[in-house]
């Protein structure tokens, strides 16, 4: 009974990670959602959840931007995030003060060089670019959009289930648990 139980747990466990990652772009900082409103609208910035996939052996830079509307506020330059897996990136503190519920647009580009080129930059030259729209007073998470750019790495494929075997995987585990109840009465 205990492989049994261990068994299940090792396959429910598998089937959320196979769900998480299905597949990454070598380097990549994608944005997954604010965890902090920083500076208000004084002085516009957040701290943002990310899923980096910058590892060490991959020749990567980044950097942010900061914009109300289509106004730049704030560039910044030379960041070498190294790691893989959750985190957070501070896109913080643009210098400039903008009115209150403004909505504002952070960008962080992934370059798989390096160094960053030279601004303003095109899809030819990032591998990935993740952007967050935010309200600056309130901290509300107002979009993410996340995209691939032109040169990349390298993609790196994850073995994940189809919606098939996620059924039946789901359903086994409903019936091992089922008969695990059944057992203990």
């Amino acid at each position: 009974m205990t492989v049994f139980r261990n068994a299940a747990l090792f396959m429910a466990i598998m089937l959320l990670a196979s769900a998480a990652w299905a597949a990454s772009i070598v380097p990549s900082i994608e944005i997954t959602g604010i965890n902090a409103n920083e500076g208000g609208c004084a002085t516009p910035g957040i701290s943002a959840d990310v899923i980096l996939n910058t590892p060490a052996t991959s020749p990567h830079s980044d950097n942010y931007e900061i914009y109300n509307g289509a106004t730049l506020l704030y560039r910044w330059t030379g960041e070498v995030y190294t790691g893989v897996g959750p985190n957070f990136y501070g896109i913080t503190e643009a210098p400039t003060a903008v009115p209150a519920d403004t909505t504002i647009t952070g960008i962080i580009y992934t370059f798989p060089t390096s160094t960053n080129p030279p601004a303003p930059y095109n899809a030819s030259e990032y591998s990935y670019r993740s952007e967050v729209q935010w309200n600056c007073t309130t901290g509300a998470l107002i979009s993410i959009t996340n995209s691939g750019g032109g040169p990349v790495a390298s993609v790196v494929s994850v073995p994940a289930l189809g919606p098939e075997a996620l059924a039946a995987l789901a359903l086994l585990l409903l019936v091992a648990g089922a008969w695990l109840v059944r057992r203990r009465t």
